[in-house]
């Protein structure tokens, strides 16, 4: 390699290297861009997740804190004791503040395994943060 190649090769090599943006530098840039179907759809994902997985702490988690305070954790578990197996998202739609979430589930009854349904639940965002919308007539004690 001739000496213009080497140092060609090196100023090429330092400038791309200075412009890279670091990994932190990306996800910050990421996450101011997200809009706020993607907000809700990671979200949808994390709280389903959790469900199947029936860590219903967590699940609890994604009620709003106003929600929290008139449902109790032992009613929420309750509710959510089924047999899930999987979620697949058919889409987020946003409407201001209110996002309504279309998406497939895949159950199991006593006498059925495997049932797959369309469902929709309805998310909101509230001080900047997506929360899971329970209908009003789960709310009751």
């Amino acid at each position: 390699m001739t000496k213009f190649s080497l140092s060609l090769f090196l100023v090429v090599f330092l400038f791309t290297a200075c412009s890279t943006p670091s990994v932190k530098e990306e996800a910050t840039i990421d996450s101011v861009e997200q809009t706020q179907e993607q907000i809700v759809e990671k979200r949808f994902y994390e709280r389903w997740q959790a469900i199947i997985d029936k860590d219903y702490e967590k699940v609890y988690s994604f009620l709003s804190p106003a929600t929290r305070e008139i449902v109790p954790l032992e009613q929420y578990k309750a509710m959510l004791n089924r047999p899930y197996r999987k979620v697949a998202l058919q889409k987020v739609d946003c409407d201001g503040d209110v996002c309504k979430v279309v998406f497939s589930l895949v159950y199991d009854h006593s006498q059925m395994s495997g049932i797959e349904t369309l469902m929709g639940e309805k998310w909101f965002f509230l001080d900047g943060q997506a929360w899971f919308n329970l209908p009003e007539s789960d709310r009751t004690l």
